[in-house]
């Protein structure tokens, strides 16, 4: 998302990329956010993969530490900081 356009009316994205562009283009359009949701990008790794189980332990490691607030502070998204890791898998419709 960039600079929102006139002929816009609406757009939907997650909520990170919502709040970053509202963030670069002040005054200009404002979001929606569902009381009680966060939606957050994923990582992706193959079914099985020994690095998940790493990963989910780096990620955590930078929850704790506040690594990970400072990061999402930055870019103005602290407001979707989770405090734990997680390897659940989220089953996709089809």
């Amino acid at each position: 998302m960039s600079s929102p356009s006139p002929r816009v009316d609406a757009a939907i994205a997650d909520t990170p990329v919502v709040q970053y562009a509202q963030s670069q283009n002040k005054g200009t359009f404002e979001s929606l956010v569902f009381d009680g949701t966060k939606s957050h990008n994923n990582i992706g790794l193959p079914k099985g993969s020994p690095l998940t189980r790493a990963v989910a332990a780096a990620l955590q490691a930078l929850m704790d530490e506040g690594t990970y607030q400072k990061v999402l502070d930055k870019w103005g998204l602290g407001n979707l900081e989770l405090t734990a890791a997680s390897t659940k898998q989220t089953p996709v419709e089809q």
